[in-house]
């Protein structure tokens, strides 16, 4: 899988964008959560992770042993404690991944899902500006 892990300056904010191919899900995966962990090592408490996946493409037993492996909650993943995750997608797949990450067998967190980069970041900006984020 190619991806590529964005840090955006100055802000408690981590993009990480997917494209194809994928060879294998989980293992894909898990080195894109690394990269994401590693730019999100400086920010101080919680961040947002933006997973934009609208050129990405993968099967839905692949996605299912993706979110399979999520639920681990390591660093930098969907399930990371420290962050709170957004979805850009425009496709049905993974706009019903959206409510996959709610059930427990996924880690039983909701996501938010957004069309655009844009409307991703303008919700991030807005709940870190409300306080979303709390005090570091």
């Amino acid at each position: 899988m190619a991806f590529a892990v964005e840090r955006v300056p100055g802000e408690p904010i981590v993009i990480l964008t997917l494209t194809p191919p994928m060879q294998d899900a989980v293992e894909e995966g898990r080195a894109g959560d690394a990269a994401v962990a590693q730019a999100a090592a400086e920010i101080e408490g919680r961040y947002f992770r933006i997973a934009d996946v609208r050129t990405f493409q993968v099967s839905f037993t692949d996605m299912v042993r993706y979110f399979g492996e999520q639920k681990r909650g390591h660093p930098g993943s969907i399930n990371d404690p420290r962050g709170i995750p957004i979805v850009v997608a425009d496709q049905n797949l993974f706009t019903e991944s959206a409510d996959w990450t709610q059930q427990e067998q996924y880690g039983g967190r909701s996501t938010q899902m957004f069309k655009t980069l844009d409307e991703a970041l303008a919700y991030a900006r807005a709940q870190i500006e409300a306080g979303a984020l709390g005090s570091s």
